[in-house]
């Protein structure tokens, strides 16, 4: 059985779950299915009930509800699911306007973008989705 390709978006922000899905659509066409989440909560939801069959890539915002302070919600997701062994080896991309998204990024040993150069140039936000999927 050949599993499906798919990429999970988590953020809160219609906006950028709409930009995320445009982009990947022009940069994959249908090559993968893209299904968001608009909580931490509700991403770490879906990731679990999707174990069997789990994401080819995560895309991540850090900046979501407060219910894990002190530390962002997005850091809370990567946490849940680098601890699950269906997802060690998925890769996950934080894209965050956090001021501090690249060392967050490194702690969790994740790949990271910042918001303002995805929305800026395609060619970087393809570029970071080719990187994390090597």
């Amino acid at each position: 059985m050949i599993s499906e390709k798919k990429i999970l978006i988590v953020d809160d922000s219609r906006g950028w779950l709409d930009y995320h899905q445009s982009a990947l659509k022009e940069i994959y066409g249908a090559e993968f299915a893209l299904e968001v989440a608009n909580s931490a909560r509700e991403g770490y939801n879906m990731i679990y009930n999707n174990l069997k069959s789990p994401y080819s890539l995560i895309i991540s915002d850090l900046q979501m509800e407060l219910d894990f302070e002190p530390k962002h919600a997005g850091e809370w997701f990567i946490e849940q699911v680098k601890k699950m062994k269906e997802y060690q080896n998925v890769p996950i991309i934080v894209i965050s306007a956090s001021y501090n998204v690249r060392s967050i990024a490194q702690k969790l040993g994740v790949n990271c973008l910042p918001k303002s150069i995805a929305a800026r140039d395609l060619a970087d936000y393809k570029l970071a989705m080719e990187e994390a999927l090597m």
